[in-house]
């Protein structure tokens, strides 16, 4: 049994994601009466990247990436919880992650702002940080509008354009 309830996803640091149950029980069983709660979290290529169930009712988990960060992109949160009659109730959402891309583009920013002299470096670290700003913003619109082929193809260019942003020499 599917429902509409919902769950928050919320990112600390690049390297978790809390997920908490914001469902409202009462229109459909207690939560007392809920003895299995299961947390799956999948990547875009839908891979299985965390998991953990209880024998209660868990209202919310947190998830720490196996490597330094998770990487940018789309993931699939599905919770599951089964009451003691067997029902299941099934909540899925996705979240797209940015965290590491708008890490780069603000360390670009305090760069540029850090920078003494060099004025050509300055210009193009300048334009860089234009471009990636405002295709950033491009890219949270495209999230918004839950178009995930646009914001995949923001997201690759813009770890193009901020692979190697630093002034080698002037």
């Amino acid at each position: 049994m599917a429902i509409t309830n919902s769950i928050c996803i919320k990112q600390c640091s690049c390297n978790k994601f809390t997920i908490t149950d914001t469902s409202d029980w009462d229109t459909l069983v207690p939560a007392t009466d809920i003895v299995s709660s299961l947390f799956q979290i999948y990547n875009s290529e839908d891979d299985l990247i965390f998991t953990t169930d209880t024998n209660e009712y868990t209202l919310s988990v947190e998830a720490d990436s196996t490597t330094p960060t998770f990487l940018d992109g789309e993931y699939r949160i599905l919770v599951t919880y089964i009451d003691d009659e067997d029902n299941e109730y099934i909540i899925e959402e996705f979240v797209y992650n940015v965290c590491n891309i708008k890490c780069k583009k603000e360390q670009l920013i305090r760069d540029l702002a850090l920078e003494d002299g060099c004025t050509s470096c300055k210009d193009e670290k300048l334009k860089l940080a234009l471009e990636a700003s405002i295709l950033f913003q491009a890219l949270c619109a495209a999230i918004i509008c839950k178009n995930t082929s646009e914001a995949d193809k923001l997201l690759a260019w813009l770890e193009d354009k901020l692979i190697n942003y630093k002034c080698k020499s002037c």
